[in-house]
């Protein structure tokens, strides 16, 4: 536990160092559509149903373990008829011999105390005569209270609690995994829609095209009619469209293709929806904080870091139970009985408590060479070191990715700008030379179209950056588990069995 604090350290070090290394703001507000986006496209989904069944199904776990607090009743009961008398070869057919006994038994886990409490009574009625005597009935009821403290191995319930403890951690690693699995299909979910929204830009971009192209080939085809333009550049208006029609209908396929991924993951048409999803994208977009909120959240309170410290937590707990495993069996023990014997069965009944016996003693249990739990001790240890040592590791190499993804958003919001920029030029550009040539101060319809393309180059790669960082935005609030407060409606942390 001390190298995990050291580890904490450090971080707080290298946190101090990277204070000023981001350009995003953190999200100070949440997004009202991408809230009812989520919440609509997955009000049905059979996921979110089974990942909440998943962790109803771990959380009884912890339950089955405290049951190891419960009272165990126990009842026994047998009657003997016809008894023969030892040594003196007589015979009784009516004798019987009455045994019953009942009570129950606990054990009181926070101090490792086992508690037994029974009643019972036996009875011998007709007995066989002997010698020409008769025996009288004889009944017996006994009350009896037993309590056991171990002072050695499972001193104060330390054995006891253990699968309680684990069991209780498990369940906290299982509400986490839950968390975990929501957030991953609203990756997805979010991860589709921005794929689709990309499409649904491209395709309008495509299809404006080819209305320009068309629009180009019309006024081409006119003016070589009236002998106003080369043969040539009849064809390159023509060969413009095709292509631009080409571009537009694949790109019309992926639209499609586009949504039927969402309508797959959602499990119903995206048309049923009661909100525009496209309209998210036009608000507050998604969850976004700088790379200094995303670090303190990886080592502080992130569920990576909560699973880190609880996993280290239960293999702590397993050290000490197989450390507890090597201790001798020592305990204390009280028994107290309350009897009676008499010839009726009422007069004994009421004469219990007339025999009194109390038992006190010491048990002891040494083990003279304990190799397997020695063993078990030792593994416990080495995999509790492993386990601290990969933790670190694994720490490190998501602070390095942390920060290298917050550079690339950076570079993206740069290049955001220059891409920009270079879309404003191009279409100055395409604009000058298709009035120059419609003034006929330009030849070739090629330096036209050539301006033109490179305009719809630049402003294809301006959406292709600006989804590029939309998706690794996304990808950053999953790590910094930003889709929580979106799918609190959609937690069932609560199951009534």
């Amino acid at each position: 536990m001390v190298k995990v604090r050291e580890t904490f350290c450090k971080v707080g070090v290298l946190m101090a160092l990277v204070l000023g290394m981001s350009m995003v703001t953190p999200a100070a507000a949440q997004s009202p559509a991408l809230q009812a986006l989520i919440e609509d496209a997955l009000k049905t989904h059979p996921l979110v149903e089974q990942t909440a069944l998943e962790y109803w199904a771990g959380s009884e776990k912890y339950f089955a373990a405290n049951g190891i607090n419960d009272w165990n009743l126990f009842l026994s009961a047998s009657l003997k008829k016809g008894l023969g008398s030892q040594g003196f070869n007589s015979f009784s057919d009516d004798g019987q011999y009455h045994e019953f006994s009942t009570g129950g038994s606990r054990v009181f886990s926070a101090t490792g105390t086992r508690l037994k409490v029974a009643a019972g009574y036996t009875a011998l009625i007709d007995q066989p005569a002997f010698g020409g005597f008769e025996s009288p009935n004889t009944y017996k009821p006994n009350i009896s209270f037993t309590i056991t403290q171990p002072l050695l191995k499972n001193a104060w319930g330390l054995m006891d609690r253990y699968p309680i403890q684990s069991a209780g951690i498990g369940q906290r690693l299982a509400l986490i995994k839950y968390h975990e699995d929501l957030e991953s299909l609203v990756e997805v979910l979010v991860g589709a829609y921005l794929d689709w929204q990309l499409a649904e830009v491209k395709t309008d971009i495509f299809e404006k095209q080819l209305q320009a192209a068309t629009q180009q080939k019309d006024v081409t085809t006119r003016q070589f009619n009236r002998g106003a333009a080369e043969k040539s550049d009849l064809i390159l208006a023509q060969q413009n469209e095709v292509s631009k029609r080409m571009q537009y209908l694949q790109e019309k396929v992926n639209l499609n293709h586009q949504i039927l991924q969402i309508e797959t993951i959602i499990n119903r048409e995206l048309s049923s929806l009661d909100v525009d999803p496209s309209s998210f994208l036009t608000q507050v977009n998604l969850p976004t904080r700088n790379l200094t909120s995303s670090l303190a959240h990886l080592v502080g309170s992130g569920n990576i870091i909560e699973t880190f410290r609880l996993s280290a937590e239960l293999q702590a707990l397993n050290v000490s139970a197989k450390k507890n495993q090597r201790e001798a069996d020592l305990s204390v023990f009280l028994t107290n009985e309350s009897g009676a014997s008499n010839t009726t069965w009422d007069t004994s009944v009421n004469d219990v408590g007339a025999n009194q016996s109390l038992t006190t003693g010491v048990a002891l249990n040494i083990p003279l060479e304990n190799n397997v739990a020695v063993s078990d001790y030792n593994t416990a240890v080495l995999n509790y070191d492993s386990l601290i040592i990969s933790q670190n590791s694994t720490l490190s190499t998501l602070k390095g990715t942390i920060t290298s993804q917050y550079y690339h958003l950076d570079s993206l919001e740069l290049l955001l700008g220059q891409a920009s920029e270079l879309v404003k030029l191009a279409k100055q550009t395409a604009k000058i030379e298709s009035t120059k040539h419609r003034q006929g101060r330009t030849a070739s319809l090629y330096v036209v179209l050539d301006t033109q393309d490179k305009a719809l180059s630049a402003q294809l790669q301006l959406e292709e950056i600006r989804f590029r960082k939309l998706h690794l935005e996304n990808d950053l609030a999953v790590i910094n588990d930003d889709y929580i407060p979106y799918i609190k409606t959609l937690l069932k942390e609560d199951y009534v069995r």
